[in-house]
């Protein structure tokens, strides 16, 4: 089965047509049934959870990505989290049981099939410090195409596609909607995002002198690695940024305080 949609997908060009069959294949792919008890989090840190359970794909808990991203943060109690590429809701849920009942944990997931799973996930595990943004970050408020893929669906802001546009807004936007002011965790694994999504965070990283940024790095976008990018953007608004943890490439920040 693979095999084939694989050899359709080769075909197939780019468009609306081929995007509605990736959103039923990964619909179809995301079918669950029942739930199953597991453990989230890092491998030496984790929290009994709910998750529903998927018929036809096995996939990680996200391990290696939150390992990733509290490589130089541990959260705390009454920590607010920024989560933006939320997917199934394997971080969120661990950062909501860390953070507890006084802190908050801020999703941005725009994929429907993710975000299906993410909603199913939260509601599972009873954690009323969630809150889902059915949106992309993005360095203006606007809409534009998604390419429907599971953990890679990515925005395609260079195409004419009329379908399957998907809303975006910049983090600062969204967070004042929200009236939040404080943010302790940002993370972003928005395959390629990431530059604009910074772009459209300015005031929030300006305003926030603890935070702590963990940004997924390993993409590519017109060909060229995007941890040069991030870290310069992180730069640009005087925090220091480094790029490290080789198993999931991740950019950090953070202010140095004297």
């Amino acid at each position: 089965m693979a095999s084939l949609a694989s050899r359709v997908g080769q075909i197939l060009p780019e468009g609306n047509l081929k995007n509605s069959l990736r959103l039923i294949g990964f619909k179809v792919l995301f079918t669950t049934v029942g739930t199953k008890q597991v453990l989230l989090g890092t491998n030496h840190d984790k929290v009994p959870a709910k998750i529903s359970r998927l018929v036809l794909t096995h996939e990680s808990l996200g391990t290696r990505e939150n390992e990733g991203y509290l490589q130089h943060y541990q959260l705390k109690t009454g920590d607010v989290v920024v989560n933006a590429g939320s997917y199934h809701g394997y971080f969120a849920i661990y950062a909501a049981h860390k953070v507890g009942p006084s802190g908050r944990v801020i999703c941005f997931e725009p994929e429907p099939n993710n975000r299906r799973l993410l909603v199913q996930n939260i509601s599972l595990n009873s954690l009323p410090n969630i809150t889902v943004i059915p949106a992309g970050l993005w360095s203006a408020d606007t809409r534009l195409p998604l390419i429907s893929m599971g953990s890679g669906s990515r925005l395609q802001p260079d195409t004419s596609w009329d379908k399957q546009t998907i809303s975006v807004c910049t983090l600062d936007t969204a967070l004042a909607k929200l009236r939040v002011s404080t943010i302790n965790l940002l993370t972003m694994d928005i395959e390629g995002a990431e530059i604009e999504a910074l772009k459209g965070a300015r005031q929030t990283l300006v305003n926030n002198r603890d935070i702590n940024i963990a940004i997924a790095s390993y993409h590519r976008v017109n060909g060229r690695p995007t941890a040069p990018y991030v870290e310069k953007l992180l730069r640009q608004s005087g925090l220091y940024a480094e790029t490290s943890y080789p198993r999931h490439l991740t950019t950090y920040g953070y202010y140095r305080h004297s």
